[in-house]
């Protein structure tokens, strides 16, 4: 059921499902599925995510929470609690999860993009420029393996940050 519903949510980015039905279909297959064995935190987390999208923050916090709880080591729900608060406007409680789910799953550009947008909302701009460009060199790895500098050194210049070659130097 799970796969279901992820498979929803990536059809609806990438054909255009209507955000309506495939949100319905995700709340409908999470819930079976703790009918079925409440002892699934994706499947919590999942219904966090469909109360995000229909503003419900405060319930999505609450699924969020018991996500974590049954999968405590678990990025992606991590990522997801850490995002409730921070639009809940609760940015520094935050932090700790987004530094968790990073150091569960440190090669996520995902959860590091957010863990750097995160730190530059909270004025911690060295910080959160080092985390970007983690990000973005891990991106760059995901879709060109042996990516050449020149290119790498271009997307660092249109981002406005400063270039650091791989070698540290």
């Amino acid at each position: 059921y799970l796969a279901m519903a992820r498979a929803y949510t990536k059809a609806g980015e990438e054909f255009g499902t209507p955000e309506s039905q495939a949100t319905e279909r995700i709340e409908t297959y999470a819930r079976t599925v703790i009918r079925l064995d409440p002892q699934v935190g994706l499947a919590y987390h999942y219904l966090a995510q469909v109360q995000m999208e229909t503003g419900r923050l405060d319930h999505a916090e609450v699924l969020s929470r018991q996500a974590a709880a049954l999968e405590p080591g678990n990025p992606l729900i991590l990522h997801g609690l850490g995002l409730v608060l921070r639009l809940q406007g609760r940015a520094p409680e935050a932090i700790p999860y987004y530094d968790r789910a990073a150091r569960v799953a440190p090669t996520s550009p995902i959860i590091l993009e957010s863990r750097g947008s995160l730190l530059r909302d909270l004025g911690r701009f060295d910080e959160a420029a080092s985390v970007c460009r983690e990000a973005i060199d891990l991106h760059l790895r995901a879709a060109h393996p042996l990516h050449h500098r020149s290119h790498r050194r271009s997307l660092f210049r249109a981002r406005a940050l400063p270039v650091v070659p791989a070698d540290g130097r």
